[in-house]
């Protein structure tokens, strides 16, 4: 098998004992990392509008809400729309997430290709799990 030097290996090797650690620490890795908790249903209010306004950030917010079910019910065909939303933006969390969805069949059809595709966006823009996951491959 011919060696071959990806751009993002510096840094992957470092993060890559992390990531390796986090599974055995309780953490889970395949899926789309929650975001914390807005505290009141006003302010979840709030931020389903800005997130409906157009806002990325938000936008993967309120997708980490859906699949986390800390603020929203569960439901993880509204966070990948959420999270495609903001991916089609450029926002690299969103890209990384969405790109964990279509690498591991979680809320999206299984399409590794595809979750390559957004694993290259968000590390592009320097999302150093992007960078990691595809340094390991």
């Amino acid at each position: 098998m011919k060696n071959v030097s990806y751009p993002y290996q510096g840094i992957a090797s470092v993060l890559l004992s992390i990531t390796v650690l986090l599974p055995l620490s309780g953490c889970e890795t395949t899926k789309p990392m929650p975001v914390g908790c807005a505290s009141t249903k006003e302010e979840i209010s709030q931020a389903q509008q800005r997130a409906e306004a157009g806002d990325p950030e938000t936008q993967y917010r309120v997708a980490g809400w859906y699949v986390s079910r800390f603020c929203l019910q569960r439901d993880v065909s509204k966070a990948k729309d959420w999270y495609q939303r903001a991916a089609d933006q450029g926002y690299p969390r969103a890209q990384y997430s969405l790109g964990q969805m279509y690498f591991h069949g979680y809320g999206a059809p299984k399409d590794i290709e595809r979750g390559i595709n957004w694993y290259h966006k968000a590390a592009d823009q320097g999302h150093a799990e992007a960078q990691v996951r595809l340094a390991s491959f």
